[in-house]
Formats: structure tokens, C-alpha cells, sequence
């Protein structure tokens, strides 16, 4: 469990579950963003139906 202020990192394919009102601030390599937020997309229209 992490709580405000404090600093993480987590393996590629990582799926976080957060509770409503959780904020991330992330922070990926250039190179690899555009990966990155493709799959946090897909993770999420699946989650809606999509």
C-alpha cells in the first residue's frame, strides 16, 4: 500500500488498481511512452466496454 508522497516503480505489463480519487504522477522512459500509453488506453476501453 502506498500513501501520499511516496515513490514506486513497477515492472512492464504491471496492472495497478487505485481507488476513486487516486492521482499518479508517472514517469516513463522517452523512448517508451508512446507503448506505454497505448496499452494504458486499451486497458481502459476494455474496462468500459470499448
Amino acid at each position: 500500500m502506498y500513501e501520499t508522497g511516496d515513490a514506486f516503480s513497477t515492472p512492464p505489463g504491471h496492472r495497478p488498481y487505485v481507488d476513486v480519487g487516486t492521482e499518479l504522477l508517472q514517469f516513463s522512459p522517452t523512448g517508451q511512452l508512446a507503448e506505454l500509453e497505448q496499452a494504458i488506453a486499451d486497458w481502459m476501453s476494455r474496462q468500459q466496454g470499448g
